[in-house]
């Protein structure tokens, strides 16, 4: 009557069990904060302009249509100085300086969320490789 139990798992794999873990309800977690701070923050924006007047429009005339940054010229003059990627580089500051400070909150807590889990990832990978 001799059961044999199972073999045990070695520090290691506990250790990258673990952090897969970890990274999982990092990632998890900062998605569901990055969700929460991005929607209270739309909840509280249309609050806000609700209770704005709106602005008086009589005698001013203003066209915001084309921002020096959407110019042909602009881009063409980047792209040829610096190469497209500078191009890229550009419209995403821009695209970033045009979130309001909630949105701009939500995207920095999940991309440090996604950073975190990565990296719980890849160093779990790593010890799983050195068990090998």
């Amino acid at each position: 009557m001799n059961k044999k139990l199972p073999p045990q798992s070695s520090s290691l794999e506990r250790r990258a069990e673990f952090l897969k873990t970890v990274g999982v309800a990092v990632l998890v977690l900062g998605l569901m904060a990055a969700s929460i701070i991005y929607w209270s923050g739309e909840k509280r924006s249309a609050i806000d302009a609700q209770s704005r007047p709106a602005p008086d429009l009589q005698g001013s005339w203003k066209d915001d249509t084309l921002s020096p940054e959407d110019l042909k010229g602009s881009s063409r003059t980047i792209e040829m100085n610096f190469g497209k990627v500078s191009v890229f580089i550009v419209d995403l500051l821009h695209r970033w300086q045009a979130l309001k400070p909630h949105q701009s909150l939500a995207v920095v807590v999940a991309a440090s969320a996604a950073l975190i889990a990565a990296i719980c990832f890849l160093v779990a990978q790593r010890l799983l490789q050195k068990r090998i």
